[in-house]
């Protein structure tokens, strides 16, 4: 596994309704398109604010619940950082 920054910037997630305060959300998504493997994750804290925003590129032989387990590791490593 390698880590690929991202090329261009990531959409910002604007006013996520859904979300609790006072809670630290983690938004992600890994996915196998075309044998191309890849993740993405937000974390979001209180007041919705958007903590760290990545992508990531994993390896090709990958699985999809691999990208989707990169993703949640990902996160919890930036809440480590900044929480």
């Amino acid at each position: 596994m390698r880590f690929c920054p991202p090329s261009a910037k990531l959409p910002f997630i604007e006013s996520p309704t859904e979300l609790q305060p006072n809670v630290i959300n983690i938004i992600n998504d890994g996915s196998k398109i075309g044998g191309t493997v890849g993740a993405a994750a937000a974390v979001i804290i209180r007041d919705d604010t958007v903590l760290h925003q990545s992508k990531y590129r994993v390896n090709d032989r990958s699985f999809n619940i691999q990208a989707e387990h990169v993703t949640i590791l990902r996160s919890l490593e930036q809440i480590k950082i900044y929480c």
